[in-house]
C-alpha cells in the first residue's frame, strides 16, 4: 500500500537522484562547452533534441500502460505477466524506430543544415534502442513502487553520462561524436536493470502473456503519441531555434534550455511518485481524496516555486560568469532564461498532475492535451523566432506551459467531471 510516508520517502530519494541529473547534465554541458566550443555544445543539443523525440516512438507508450497496469494489480502472476508482455512487446518498437532513425540521420541533418548532426546521429543510435527498453524497465520499478531503486537507476544513467564524456576527452574524441555518451550510458544501465528485474524472465506454466499484449498495445497506440509529444514540447525551441539561426546561438540558447529542463525534472520527479497514486485513487474511484491529494500537492509546490524562483533568476547571471569566464557570448541567454522560469513558475503546481488524463485511462484524450500544448508552442516559436531570436524561443515555450494549466483543469472538468480546485465533483 503507497501511503503519505512511503510518497515522503520516494519524493526524498528522487529529489537526491535529480541532484544528481542537475549536475551531471550542467557538468555535461559547461565542459563540453569549454573543451571544445559552444557550436559544439548546438550540435549536441541537436541531436539529443531529434533522439529525444525518437526516444517516444521506439517505447510506443507501453511504458505508460506497463506503470499504470502494474500498480493497480497486486497479483504477483498478473504483474508478471504484465511485465513480460510490455518488454517484448517494446523489444519489437525500439527495434523498428532504430532502424527508422538510422536511414533518417541524412535528411534530419541537411533539414538542420549541420554536418555534425549526422555524424551524433550515428553515434547515438545504440543508445535509442536501449533507452526504449530501459524506459519500460524503469516503469517496471516505478510501478511496483521501488521509488528508492528508481531513484539509484536514475542516477546511474545521467552519472554515467559523464564517465563518458571524460572518456571521450581521454581518447580525444572529435565533439561531433560526442552523443556517443548516451549509448555509453544508456547500455550499462541496461545490463543493472535486467539484473534487478532478473525475477521477471524466470517462466512457469501458470502466467498466460498472450492476454496482455492487446491490452499493452492498444493502450500504448493511444498513449505515445502523448509521450513524443511531451518530448518534443520541450526541444521545439532549440530544434526551431537551430533552424532559423546557427549552430552558435543554438549552444548559447540550448544552455539556458539545458537548466529549465533540470528544473523541469523537478515535476518529472513529483510526476513519477504521483502517477502511481493517482492510477491508484482513480482505479478505485475515490475521488475526495484524489481532489484532496491534487489541491495539497498544488499549493505545496507552487509555494516553495515562488520562493526558489527569485533566487534562480537573480543568480544565473553570477553563475555564467563563473562557468564561462572567457565566453561571454552566453550572458546573452540570461533573458531568455527569465522568462522560462516565469513559465515555469506559473504552471508549477499543475505539472505533477500533468499526467492525469493517461492515470486515468483516458490516453486519447491526453495525447490531445498534449497536441495542443505543442502546436501552441511551435506556433510561437515560428511566429516569434525570427522576429526575437532566442527571447521568442523561450516565450514560445512559457506560452505553452501556461496553456497546460487552462486545459487540464478544463479536460479534467469535461473527461473526468472532476473540479480540481473544488471541493465536490465538477457537474
Amino acid at each position: 500500500m503507497i501511503t503519505k510516508g512511503s510518497l515522503r520517502t520516494g519524493v526524498i530519494w528522487n529529489m537526491a537522484s535529480l541532484v544528481i541529473l542537475a549536475i551531471s547534465g550542467a557538468l555535461l554541458n559547461v565542459l563540453i562547452a569549454a573543451k571544445y566550443d559552444a557550436s559544439t555544445l548546438g550540435v549536441f543539443n541537436q541531436v539529443l533534441s531529434v533522439y529525444v523525440f525518437a526516444s517516444c516512438f521506439a517505447v510506443g507508450g507501453i511504458s505508460i500502460s506497463t506503470l499504470k497496469l502494474i500498480a493497480e494489480k497486486s497479483d504477483s502472476n498478473r504483474i508478471h505477466e504484465i511485465a513480460i508482455s510490455a518488454i517484448l512487446l517494446t523489444t519489437f518498437f525500439s527495434l523498428c524506430t532504430t532502424i527508422l532513425f538510422w536511414t533518417l540521420r541524412s535528411p534530419i541533418s541537411s533539414l538542420l543544415d549541420s554536418p555534425g548532426v549526422y555524424v551524433g546521429l550515428t553515434w547515438i543510435t545504440p543508445g535509442l534502442f536501449c533507452f526504449a527498453l530501459n524506459k519500460t524497465l524503469l516503469a517496471i520499478v516505478n510501478g511496483l513502487h521501488h521509488m528508492r531503486a528508481f531513484a539509484v537507476f536514475q542516477s546511474l544513467r545521467y552519472f554515467n553520462l559523464l564517465v563518458g564524456f571524460f572518456i571521450a576527452v581521454a581518447i580525444s574524441f572529435p565533439g561531433e561524436r560526442l552523443a556517443y555518451v548516451f549509448s555509453f550510458s544508456e547500455i550499462i544501465l541496461l545490463f543493472v536493470l535486467l539484473i534487478y528485474l532478473r525475477k521477471f524472465f524466470v517462466w512457469n506454466k501458470t502466467l498466460s502473456i498472450k492476454q496482455w499484449f492487446p491490452v499493452h498495445f492498444s493502450f500504448g497506440v493511444k498513449s505515445f503519441l502523448s509521450g513524443a509529444l511531451l518530448e518534443l514540447n520541450l526541444k521545439a525551441d532549440v530544434l526551431i531555434l537551430g533552424y532559423y539561426s546557427s549552430d552558435l546561438t543554438a549552444g548559447v540558447y540550448s544552455f539556458a534550455a539545458m537548466v529549465f529542463e533540470g528544473l523541469y525534472q523537478f515535476f518529472v520527479v513529483l510526476q513519477n511518485n504521483y502517477n502511481p497514486i493517482l492510477s491508484k485513487l482513480l482505479h478505485e474511484r475515490n475521488h475526495k481524496i484524489f481532489i484532496a491529494t491534487f489541491q495539497s500537492g498544488h499549493a505545496l509546490v507552487h509555494k516553495y516555486a515562488r520562493a526558489i524562483a527569485p533566487f534562480l533568476v537573480a543568480l544565473y547571471p553570477l553563475g555564467l560568469r563563473i562557468l564561462f569566464p572567457n565566453q561571454p557570448e552566453f550572458e546573452e541567454s540570461w533573458l531568455p532564461f527569465s522568462i522560462l522560469v516565469l513559465g515555469l513558475l506559473i504552471s508549477s503546481g499543475y505539472l505533477p498532475f500533468q499526467n492525469l488524463l493517461v492515470m486515468a485511462g483516458l490516453p486519447a484524450w491526453h495525447s490531445v492535451y498534449m497536441f495542443l500544448i505543442l502546436s501552441i508552442n511551435i506556433l510561437g516559436n515560428i511566429i516569434l523566432v525570427p522576429r526575437l531570436g532566442m527571447v521568442g524561443s523561450a516565450l514560445g515555450t512559457s506560452f505553452s506551459l501556461l496553456l497546460g494549466c487552462i486545459l487540464l483543469i478544463f479536460m479534467s472538468k469535461k473527461c473526468l467531471r472532476l473540479g480540481l480546485h473544488s471541493k465536490t465533483l465538477a457537474e
